[in-house]
């Protein structure tokens, strides 16, 4: 502390720092209070004034003390003088609300900077695994002149593709809880309470989809919501828009399909730094040509923007892992604050990060693991996942505004989560654990420990592959063999409920059949095979294959955690996953193009494996458009389907049949999808209010097999509760005849839209 003040500029910043506490307490006095005793003036002018006058005072001494432009220890020295302030103001903050927003974005900026300096400081480390960090990383600047002009050829020709397949009759859908986002004025809320500066207001929606409301908030540039607004009757009536919906559809959907578009190559780029360009093309490719991802990438959702995000995240902190470069680390960092604005199930990500800490160092090679100073690697490691998650929190706080005036709504992207709900306690205990161990014990038993289960690494990664292997395996034979054991499509059409049916086995199987039967035959195999040759070469050193591993393990995590909390997960729920699982397809992939070409031609190089790869992945989408989210693999029978909660599938075809019927204007109709109402010119409801559906005179039923299961639910109900003149629309779903209009999604009987007469009852 001497050797501190030993100098003048010291001194004098020292006697600034303090002026500038006691500046502050005095200011603060006036709204806390504990602190009324300490008001000496209730003129705010005369505190801005000292305020300005002091930091002139702090820049003035460093300038007049420096020598060159040592800006780093400017900043230093900066923090540590208006650190007594930070303290004092964010305390005031705590005790009163009554403070200007500016003083809560100052205090926030100021854990951000000092944050961000802190974690400047990481590059002057090495990492326990490495003397010195790769050299290569000049490679990046010139990345693009190094790709083969075949493969940049491939990525254009796949956007176009994709862009082509994705505006097609994109404006021509009625998606599920879009009008939330549109109608319920999420995105235009976001948007005006910026402008307003009512940060607070910008908490739009509790997932919080900042994301969404940026991106998609573009077409606000051209449509306004309000204009195409159908009018609410009372009762559940609805009438049709007096404009062209498909205009307003346009504008807000395509945005979020341009972005995912050229999101594509970016992905890319980040899997080629981890896997070489034929892995990285290849997973490019897939994901590219995926109906399930493109068809989530056509609506307004957070999720067509989570699970690019998060595969960004994920590829991005593998990288870190294997090259070790810290570009890498924030680029993870980033892509997961992004992720967490887009939706909070992004948290997950911070658990299986965690454990990445512990994998890793299970899996090294004994000789490396002998070599290493074990607390080394924990203290770096543990650093390195603090960078991270400062990293994304940052991100977080800086693009969300409703953070800005409640900090503790950080919480809810960390442990006040639902993907921390139920492992906080086991989560902090570790932590705990390895603290304690440290202290007392210099880590020996946290090391004794991973040293145990390090020797038996092999079935470690046996186990966990073979728990995969096994789950896919029983889902399949499962469905071939007529849910003999259970029944996937109904736990997935009571998402939230059927746990209590089938309980947790049920509900971790249930959530692998829209995984395994939503993506290609090809795809699928190739999953099937990647596992197989894992277990057999669970010893490899690869870190292809140790990079497929934890693939497969946040797989099974995210579906552990949905057990665990009770939610079967649908298509779009586990949205995250599919890219991860063609990911992992492009390992035995790429192997198997490499033996085609040694063995039957060396004129078959990887680009024209590739291309034909694109062509015959592009085939589903050939057959499943317009309706992609619909798609099933040929392995799943005729009479299943795996788009059991459907996000609005066949509701503007079935609407433009009722417009094609004569005086379609003055046809009413009920319907168990809302999204019909929005195209139809006549009326239409869709509300359970008998009483006042008895007095329509309803001329046509609509209904459809995604909501069969609530629909039912609600007639049966009020059938018990004794209800009068309740109308039967569950009969409605099992008709096969007298049907006016019938669209059954990628021809299976399972996965309609019908249009009936109405029966009087």
């Amino acid at each position: 502390m001497e050797k501190i003040f030993q100098t003048t500029e010291n001194k004098i910043l020292a006697i600034l720092s303090i002026a500038l506490g006691l500046n502050t307490l005095f200011f603060i006095a006036r709204e806390v209070k504990s602190l009324k005793f300490l008001i000496i003036s209730t003129d705010t002018h005369l505190f801005y004034f000292l305020y300005f006058a002091l930091a002139v005072c702090v820049s003035g001494t460093l300038l007049f003390y420096a020598t060159g432009f040592p800006w780093k220890d400017w900043l230093v020295k900066k923090l540590l003088v208006v650190f007594p302030s930070f303290v004092l103001l964010a305390f005031a903050l705590v005790q009163s609300k009554h403070f200007h927003y500016v003083f809560q974005v100052a205090t926030g900026l100021y854990v951000i900077i000092a944050g961000l300096f802190l974690v400047s400081l990481r590059h002057t480390m090495t990492h326990p695994k490495h003397d010195s960090l790769e050299t290569t990383r000049s490679t990046d600047k010139v990345w693009f002149m190094r790709q083969k002009k075949s493969t940049l050829a491939i990525l254009i020709l796949l956007i176009f593709i994709n862009l082509g397949f994705g505006t097609y009759r994109i404006a021509q859908y009625a998606a599920v809880d879009e009008a939330l986002w549109t109608f319920g004025g999420r995105i235009s809320k976001y948007w005006n309470n910026i402008a307003d500066r009512d940060w607070n207001g910008t908490r739009v929606s509790d997932k919080p989809g900042v994301t969404v409301s940026i991106i998609s908030g573009t077409g606000l540039l051209f449509e306004t919501p309000m204009d195409y607004k159908s009018i609410k009757w009372e009762n559940g009536g609805t009438s049709h828009p007096k404009n062209d919906i498909q205009k307003l559809n346009f504008a807000l959907r395509f945005p979020i399909l341009l972005f995912t578009v050229f999101m594509l190559p970016v992905l890319y780029f980040f899997l080629e730094r981890l896997f070489g360009e034929r892995k990285a093309l290849i997973s490019t490719i897939l994901i590219g040509t995926s109906p399930v991802l493109l068809g989530m990438s056509r609506i307004i959702n957070p999720d067509s923007l989570l699970w690019i995000f998060s595969s960004l995240s994920l590829v991005s902190y593998f990288i870190f892992l294997k090259r070790r470069f810290f570009t890498y680390l924030y680029w993870s960092g980033i892509f997961l604050g992004l992720a967490l604005l887009t939706k909070y199930v992004a948290n997950i990500l911070f658990i299986f990060f965690f454990g990445l800490i512990f994998l890793e160092y299970i899996l090294m090679e004994r000789k490396t693991r002998n070599s290493i100073d074990f607390i080394a690697y924990i203290k770096t490691a543990f650093l390195d996942y603090f960078v991270l998650t400062f990293v994304a929190l940052a991100v977080f706080y800086i693009i969300y505004p409703a953070v800005w005036v409640r900090p503790t709504r950080l919480l809810d992207a960390t442990l006040l989560s639902q993907a921390f709900s139920g492992t906080w306690p086991l989560f902090i205990g570790i932590i705990s654990f390895i603290l304690i161990d440290q202290w007392t014990m210099k880590n020996r038993i946290t090391k004794a420990l991973l040293d145990t289960i390090a020797d038996k690494k092999h079935w470690l990664i046996t186990a966990i592959t073979a728990i995969f292997l096994l789950s896919v395996l029983f889902v399949c034979a499962n469905t071939l063999s007529g849910m003999h054991w259970y029944d996937f499509e109904e736990i997935l059409s009571s998402p939230k409920t059927s746990y209590t049916d089938v309980g947790f086995t049920g509900v971790f199987l249930g959530n692998f059949y829209p995984l395994v039967f939503s993506i290609h035959a090809i795809t699928f195999l190739s999953l099937i095979f990647f596992s197989v040759f894992l277990i057999r070469h669970s010893t490899s050193t690869s870190y292809s294959y140790r990079s497929g591993l934890y693939l497969i393990l946040f797989i099974l995590i995210y579906y552990l955690g949905s057990a665990v909390n009770h939610v079967a997960t649908i298509s779009r729920y586990q949205i995250m996953i599919f890219p991860i699982a063609f990911i992992l397809a492009s390992i035995p992939l790429s192997i198997a193009f490499e033996t085609l070409r040694k063995k039957i031609s060396a004129h078959i190089t990887s680009d024209i494996s590739a291309f034909a790869l694109l062509i015959i992945m592009t085939l589903p989408l050939i057959d499943s458009a317009p309706l992609y989210s619909g798609y099933n693999s040929i392995l799943l029978p005729k009479t299943y389907h795996t788009n059991v909660k459907d996000m609005g599938d066949g509701s503007y075809e079935a609407a433009n049949a009722l417009n094609q019927l004569p005086d379609a204007t003055n046809i009413t109709i009920w319907t168990d999808k809302s999204g019909v109402c929005t195209f139809f010119v006549g009326n239409c409801y869709s509300s359970f209010n008998y009483n006042n559906l008895k007095t329509k005179g309803i001329d046509y039923v609509v209904v459809s097999s995604g909501r069969q299961s609530r629909t039912t639910k609600m007639v049966q109900g009020a059938v018990a509760g004794l209800k009068p003149n309740v109308i039967r629309f569950d009969q409605y779903y099992d008709q096969t005849d007298n049907l006016t209009y019938a669209l059954y999604i990628d021809d299976r009987p399972g996965n309609f839209v019908k249009i009936l007469p109405f029966k009087a009852q």
